[in-house]
């Protein structure tokens, strides 16, 4: 089985490292009462969104997005999902 070092200060790396730290604000924000668990739903979806973009292109890194880039996409698209679901609820 052949091993793939990854660069620690690779971009690759470096998105990974941001939605670790992101999940772990998101997960503190929920446990202190400041959002609610319907905002950290719309969050995974729009990360899991995003993991799945960064899998289809992580062979090749340049064409990676940033984490700011990647964190301004999530948002956009956790409002879209917040935004579906309130439309739902009426």
């Amino acid at each position: 089985m052949r091993m793939t070092i990854i660069n620690p200060t690779s971009r690759f790396s470096a998105l990974l490292h941001a939605i670790g730290a992101d999940l772990t604000t998101l997960a503190q924000q929920l446990d202190a009462g400041e959002i609610t668990q319907a905002h950290v739903e719309d969050h995974l979806r729009a990360y899991s969104d995003q993991m799945d973009e960064i899998e289809l292109r992580a062979e090749e890194p340049d064409t990676l997005p940033t984490p700011e880039e990647m964190r301004q996409q999530v948002t956009r698209e956790a409002q879209g999902y917040a935004t579906a679901r309130a439309r739902d609820e009426d």
